[in-house]
């Protein structure tokens, strides 16, 4: 099957990836296995400011890498979250929502009835793929991050 035009071959956009990320000096581990599944390539990379972040193209995606970040909330901040009121609880997590929204960033927030996880993507179509557009993506997403990090220590 022919690639698409405007699109690389995932090996040649994992090469580039990588090499983009290691001439900032930032380290990158290729994730395997169950780590990577539905992937064509998935990196883990660990930004200077802490967050970790994944690159990756999923299988269905022949034109397009996604960089995904997920705040795991801890037992103890769910926790303290459970013993507030349940206005505040939903209060937080639309908090975060309303704040991430002009970001361009997609957001999902997982968990039971309080969640634990807030799942922040952002896509980028082969087309607009540079190194200057997959850093301010980056940033993006280390922004939303940080930001929704905030919200939530803010109310426990």
């Amino acid at each position: 099957m022919a690639v698409p035009k405007g699109c690389l071959p995932a090996q040649k956009t994992a090469y580039k990836i990588k090499q983009w990320l290691e001439s900032e000096g930032l380290d990158c581990v290729v994730l395997i296995g169950e780590f990577a599944k539905n992937t064509r390539f998935s990196y883990h990379v660990t930004l200077v400011s802490g967050t970790e972040i994944t690159v990756f193209q999923p299988t269905n995606k022949r034109d397009s890498i996604t960089i995904s970040a997920t705040l795991f909330l801890s037992e103890d901040k769910v926790k303290s979250l459970r013993k507030k009121q349940r206005s505040i609880q939903e209060g937080t997590f639309s908090e975060v929502l309303i704040k991430l929204a002009p970001l361009d960033v997609e957001v999902s927030l997982e968990g039971g009835e309080v969640f634990q996880r807030i799942n922040i993507n952002h896509q980028i179509y082969f087309d607009g793929l540079s190194k200057d557009r997959f850093f301010r993506a980056i940033s993006t997403v280390n922004r939303a991050y940080r930001l929704a990090e905030w919200i939530v220590e803010q109310t426990i």
